[in-house]
């Protein structure tokens, strides 16, 4: 589903088949942990392109700064991969709290993570 400014948004609906009194569900997700191969892969990989444009960048002050600045702009990139999510479903939406700030889809005033 498209919804403004071209964005994709998810529906969720919450069955009724689900008893209430359960509720509320939490659970993290955390992909760096869940997966060590992958994790492994990812941090040589941003590590690897760090000093591929510290390389390129020939300058003996500015290479170092734009090597650094490359690690951190993919590090901030995959931030989903190398920082837990928690989410939160209750019987007022659901919550999901991304690093580094919350998205909260269909939660009252107040009752967020």
């Amino acid at each position: 589903m498209v919804g403004a400014r071209g964005s994709i948004t998810r529906r969720v609906v919450i069955s009724s088949r689900v008893p209430m009194r359960s509720l509320p569900y939490e659970w993290t997700a955390h992909p760096l942990r869940e997966h060590p191969a992958k994790a492994v892969l990812a941090i040589v990989l941003v590590l690897a392109c760090g000093v591929l444009v510290g390389l390129i960048v020939d300058a003996p002050t500015v290479g170092p700064i734009a090597a650094g600045g490359a690690i951190l702009f993919l590090f901030i990139t995959l931030n989903r991969f190398f920082l837990p999510s928690r989410y939160r479903m209750d019987e007022h939406g659901i919550a999901v709290r991304y690093p580094p700030r919350p998205l909260v889809i269909g939660v009252a005033a107040g009752h967020g993570l």
